[in-house]
């Protein structure tokens, strides 16, 4: 009878463990599944200007589009989540536009140490992946430096890797230069786009409205005006 006892038990111990080797396989591969899906689709391609912005679509296309956000800014969040992946969809992927992000400081501590953290990811290139995690859990967690590098493990940084540019402050002074330079240029908050020629657009723009000029209509304009010259 102990004999048949140590043999249920060996078993059940096979049991677990192969239980255990599963489920940490699945948690991972859905974790890895997670990590890609964020930032935008992959064949978009991604550089990076003169100034050290992230940009994103063809360097030769039309016309290019600037946009000062704040990834505290609770409407520069909506932007992202409402009119984004229109504009994505239509201009970007199709070369009309080049979509260039200047992250600033327009907000709180939180839209400093943000805007640092997502440079760091820049370096690790992991920029647009991050920025859509920041605007997914904007609101829901503050973003202490704790928090910014457990967000990274979302993308698939590691927290070692984080802390190794975010504590040396490395970005620092590029976010404020960057924040008073939009300052200078008459930025009053985020978002605010900026289109060469035209000038800043202030605030939320939903992608197609009847009742004001939203994005698309915005676009059109200034793309037909370019390709007229």
């Amino acid at each position: 009878m102990a004999k048949w006892s140590k043999r249920v038990w060996l078993w059940l111990l096979v049991v677990v463990l192969a239980v255990a080797v599963l489920g940490a396989g699945y948690w991972w591969q859905t974790w890895a599944a997670q990590s890609a899906s964020w930032g935008p689709p992959p064949s978009l391609p991604r550089s990076v200007t003169d100034e050290g912005y992230q940009a994103l679509g063809t360097q030769d296309a039309v016309l290019d589009l600037y946009l000062y956000e704040d990834f505290a800014s609770p409407q520069s969040k909506r932007l992202h989540d409402e009119t984004e992946p229109q504009f994505l969809e239509r201009y970007v992927a199709h070369n009309m536009v080049r979509f260039i992000s200047i992250p600033i400081a327009a907000v709180s501590g939180d839209s400093f140490r943000a805007a640092e953290a997502a440079l760091c990811m820049a370096k690790a290139g992991k920029y647009w992946a991050y920025r859509d995690v920041l605007y997914a859990y904007q609101g829901k967690i503050p973003f202490t430096r704790e928090n910014l590098a457990k967000l990274a493990t979302r993308v698939g940084v590691s927290r070692e890797r984080f802390y190794a540019c975010y504590d040396l402050r490395t970005y620092h002074d590029r976010v404020r230069q960057w924040s008073d330079q939009a300052k200078q240029e008459g930025v009053q908050g985020a978002p605010t786009y900026k289109i060469e020629g035209i000038g800043l657009i202030p605030g939320f723009r939903p992608f197609d409205d009847p009742d004001m000029p939203g994005l698309s209509q915005i676009l059109d304009a200034a793309l037909l005006e370019v390709m007229a010259k």
